[in-house]
């Protein structure tokens, strides 16, 4: 799956779960080693440019699809406190924004639930990014 993982990373923290984990298209892998797996390569990183880990900052999650079903999850994500972008390629794509921290235990999760709501609406995730945050 591709990722679009830089030292600028994004994370999120949300109590409720984004949507139900009923799969309506098995588009992406969001089974937790999976996701863990590719979340540790990022942790990594920003560990060793210093980040501090527990300290909120911006993050992006991106997303690819028909028009309709990136406006479906477009809905989803801001109900659940996401701020998004505007659609780009011609309403094929669009990035979701939130604070988080960059705790692995609770940024799985949330990356998890990110994950399953894009297989619910049909959308391909194409991964997160967000900030090294050093004070």
């Amino acid at each position: 799956m591709p990722r679009a993982m830089h030292l600028l990373l994004r994370t999120l923290v949300i109590a409720a779960p984004l949507a139900a984990p009923a799969f309506a298209a098995d588009l992406n892998d969001c089974s937790e080693p999976a996701l863990k797996a590719e979340n540790t390569k990022t942790y990594d990183q920003l560990k060793k440019a210093g980040d501090i880990a527990e300290r909120m900052r911006p993050t992006s999650f991106y997303f690819f699809g028909e028009a309709d079903k990136i406006t479906a999850i477009s809905k989803v994500l801001t109900e659940n406190g996401f701020v998004m972008a505007e659609a780009s390629d011609g309403g094929k794509a669009i990035i979701a924004a939130t604070n988080a921290a960059m705790v692995p235990d609770t940024f799985d999760q949330l990356t998890i639930k990110v994950c399953v709501t894009a297989n619910t609406t049909g959308v391909t995730y194409d991964g997160w990014e967000t900030v090294v945050v050093k004070k």
